[in-house]
């Protein structure tokens, strides 16, 4: 009895610590794509073209007539018909879309389909949670810092240059940033946390950055403290995190807040195909794909897979469908 307890307690620690999967999953047909849950049952019967993953209570989906968004029931919500949504990520409920009729100009539109900021950047990404980057009407090549809500909160300037984030919401210092070549970190207030001096900035998991300066690699936190230094092997190829010695615990995928993390996931490749392995190194996702791409914050990964051409190469030219940080696919064989 006493064995047993033991091990009905293991299990709810266990379940209490599995990552939660969402109730819709774009799920594939043949050609055609729909929605259903993580047993594969139907919820959404397959009619779209294109279908992305649920964020909050929308998702969107390419229809014959162009793109729009959807409910959890499937019912249909579009903004202006001059509007094509551009992504189907979407943080707070908003997404950027592009503006077809207003000289290809870029926007924020919520899950009810109106329209929170047109018009005034060229163009948009997500940075995190709750920010966004784009190239603003003040400059061709000044970059400034939007929140959800589409306000302009800072100005960075033309030798700015934003490209990534590290998935933590709860955080305000994710800005990997690059000047004259150099690399840097600074907050959405501009403020600069990491120095430009580096060669290369990369967000290795949550709240930790991998930073390398010839051949010395470094690891700071949020705050710009150095954790951890290191040395390189100065014949690498580029792909520093390899080649370096950093141990594999401080590679981790990108988190979207404490309640749902997503689990470890270490990527390989042999002969062309692409799987994961997790912390243990068990194999989660065989070598079958040709890519994988990064997980959202539902757990899910588009994968690719290879397209035989008429000269009898293979090109990854193929979108399979989605799998979940557990390999589970989700597509029609």
């Amino acid at each position: 009895m006493k064995y047993c307890f033991i091990a009905f307690l293991l299990f709810i620690s266990l379940s209490a610590n599995a990552f939660k999967l969402p109730k819709l999953i774009p799920y594939r047909a043949a050609d055609i794509w729909g929605y259903c849950d993580s047993t594969k049952r139907i919820i959404i019967a397959p009619q779209y073209l294109s279908a992305e993953p649920f964020y909050g209570n929308t998702a969107v989906v390419q229809g014959f007539l162009g793109y729009y968004l959807i409910d959890t029931l499937g019912n249909r919500t579009k903004p202006d018909e001059s509007v094509l949504i551009l992504e189907g990520e979407a943080h707070h409920g908003v997404r950027i879309f592009i503006d077809t009729s207003n000289q290809m100009q870029y926007g924020l539109v919520n899950e009810r389909g109106e329209v929170v900021l047109a018009g005034q950047p060229l163009s948009l990404s997500w940075i995190s949670n709750d920010y966004i980057v784009g190239i603003t009407r003040h400059g061709l090549n000044s970059r400034g810092i939007f929140n959800w809500q589409g306000k302009l909160v800072t100005e960075c300037g033309k030798n700015y240059f934003i490209y990534g984030w590290d998935g933590n919401a709860d955080s305000s210092r994710f800005i990997n940033e690059g000047r004259h070549r150099h690399f840097g970190v600074i907050d959405t207030s501009g403020r600069i946390v990491i120095p430009f001096r580096y060669d290369k900035v990369v967000t290795i998991s949550c709240g930790r950055y991998l930073v390398t300066r010839k051949d010395s690699v470094f690891i700071f936190d949020l705050n710009g403290n150095v954790l951890q230094r290191s040395r390189c092997d100065s014949k690498n190829d580029g792909v520093f995190h390899y080649y370096c010695d950093v141990p594999d615990s401080v590679y981790e995928n990108n988190c979207y807040g404490n309640e749902n993390r997503l689990p470890y996931r270490k990527r390989f490749e042999k002969d062309g195909y692409c799987g994961e392995k997790d912390k243990d190194g068990k194999l989660v996702v065989p070598l079958r794909y040709a890519y994988i791409l990064d997980y959202d914050q539902n757990g899910l990964a588009l994968v690719i897979g290879y397209k035989e051409m008429p000269n009898g190469k293979k090109k990854k030219d193929y979108n399979l469908g989605y799998i979940d940080i557990y390999g589970t696919e989700y597509w029609q064989h």
